[in-house]
């Protein structure tokens, strides 16, 4: 979960990274949800982030939830 309003958005996404390294837990899946999109400026991920194979959503609006539901289903 990243908080995509945060201007430091790509260092949580490399904390948590670095995290999971250290857990020995590098290896397995992820699903990186980029959450608080409706403070973003037209409601757009910023640059960069769209790449990463996440999922935007607005938990205060509900914008993307249903997406984040069928991606989470579709993990094994």
């Amino acid at each position: 979960m990243v908080d995509v309003s945060n201007p430091s958005w790509r260092a949580q996404i490399e904390e948590v990274h670095a995290t999971l390294q250290a857990l020995e837990l590098a290896d397995k899946r992820e699903l990186l949800v980029f959450n608080k999109l409706d403070l973003v400026a037209g409601e757009r991920l910023p640059e960069g982030a769209d790449h990463a194979g996440g999922v935007a959503v607005s938990a205060l609006g509900g914008r993307g939830m249903p997406e984040l539901v069928e991606r989470l289903k579709a993990i094994d």
